[in-house]
């Protein structure tokens, strides 16, 4: 009977939800989106069409062959633990350091590929000397890579190389190798080029395109909603929790696989299998030729290409870098002047794009700057997503992957 009564309740309350999730969105069980991406889709597609926002998306519209060079150049967040600390118990003034939003924020100040990509034949220096203005993805070799000592945090990504010979590895990320091949855009080879010695760098496949900042329609109403979650930080969980999804899923838009097969339920077995019948290209054709489809796949690798980079700056101003989880950093000795220089350039960028800061109830907020999330008097990590920090009133806080 208690059993019966939990499981009675649990389903109420989760049909409750539902119900108020429908009147909030105005929609209906039928129209009801899947997933947080889907609740600012209908916004983008209306406003998009308003702005003419599908000559853009064909203005840089890929060849076939560069989404799928796109997909493999992607990369998420960056999730890591300094290796020299692993399993000690650190004590000191521990600080971290979190982002305002550093997705929205990326696609708020910085420059996007805005036209197809061209092949073009680059060196690393020639790339990174001209990285302010064009965008370019392609293959990086590197003979003999070692990671320089005084770099706690490898960017590399294993999983991401196409060729790896005798990787020495740290939870993913390649310490050293006598030869690598990756492909990677001009962000992250700006980072690898600061962190790794090697023998000889090679680029090839290199593709390049101009750089500009996002269309205004798209900028004011991420803008927006970073602002309409501010204000709603005291106010209604629930409609503060939709607004913050709203925000976050932007970014998510933006990458949406644009080759996607069916999955196709065998009905004597019961069992499912993916039909990849289909020719990909056709696939391709047909998802960037509907009418909805407006915000260019690219965007989106270079908007996680950004917020890597920032990151890496922001780790450099701690004295000992720890931890990292996509955007935020846990550190010792940190040099707050870096820090400070960090967020005044960010509001330049925002300034300079037009975007003030937001004050509600005499608090500035700033979206992309770092502000300071916690002090600490102790802290332990054994590695990603696996970490524990103690309060100074003696309370501990652990994050642990998969425990509540």
């Amino acid at each position: 009977k208690d059993k019966m009564g939990y499981m009675e309740a649990d389903t109420v309350v989760l049909a409750e939800c539902l119900y108020k999730t429908m009147e909030l969105l105005n929609c209906n069980i039928t129209t009801l989106p899947y997933t947080a991406t889907g609740i600012p889709r209908r916004d983008i597609k209306r406003i998009g069409k308003k702005n003419k926002a599908k000559i853009k998306y064909n203005n840089c519209l890929m060849e076939y062959e560069d989404y799928v060079f796109a997909e493999k150049v992607y990369h998420g967040g960056y999730s890591h633990a300094n290796r020299f600390y692993v399993g000690q118990i650190l004590k000191g003034n521990i600080q971290a350091f979190d982002f305002s939003s550093s997705y929205p924020a990326v696609l708020l100040i910085e420059k996007y590929p805005i036209e197809t990509f061209t092949p073009v034949d680059m060196d690393a220096d020639e790339i990174i000397r001209l990285m302010n203005d064009y965008a370019f993805m392609f293959n990086l070799i590197l003979v003999n890579p070692v990671l320089k000592m005084e770099q706690p945090m490898p960017a590399l990504q294993l999983s991401k190389c196409e060729t790896a010979i005798n990787p020495l590895i740290d939870n993913g990320r390649v310490v050293e190798a006598s030869y690598i091949k990756v492909p990677i855009t001009e962000q992250d080879l700006y980072i690898i080029m600061q962190q790794y010695d090697y023998d000889a760098i090679y680029i090839t496949d290199c593709r390049a395109a101009i750089k500009d900042y996002l269309p205004r329609w798209l900028t004011d109403y991420i803008y927006q909603l970073y602002y309409d979650k501010c204000t709603l930080k005291t106010g209604d969980p629930v409609l503060y929790d939709i607004q913050k999804a709203k925000l976050n899923s932007i970014y998510g838009m933006h990458v949406q696989k644009c080759i996607r097969y069916d999955n196709v339920e065998d009905y004597t077995t019961g069992e499912y299998y993916v039909d990849e019948t289909e020719d990909p290209r056709e696939l391709y054709r047909k998802y960037t030729k509907k009418w909805g489809t407006i915000l260019p796949y690219q965007w989106g690798v270079w908007c996680t290409a950004y917020a890597l980079k920032n990151l890496f700056t922001l780790g450099a101003a701690a004295g000992t870098w720890l931890y990292s989880d996509t955007d935020s950093c846990y550190g010792l000795n940190w040099n707050l002047e870096a820090v400070a220089q960090y967020n005044d350039n960010v509001q330049q960028k925002l300034k300079a794009r037009g975007y003030e800061p937001i004050i509600l109830d005499g608090k500035e907020y700033v979206i992309g700057t770092a502000a300071l999330d916690g002090e600490y008097t102790e802290f332990i990590t054994q590695g990603a997503k696996r970490y524990a920090c103690r309060l100074p009133d003696g309370s501990v806080k652990i994050t642990v992957a998969g425990v509540p």
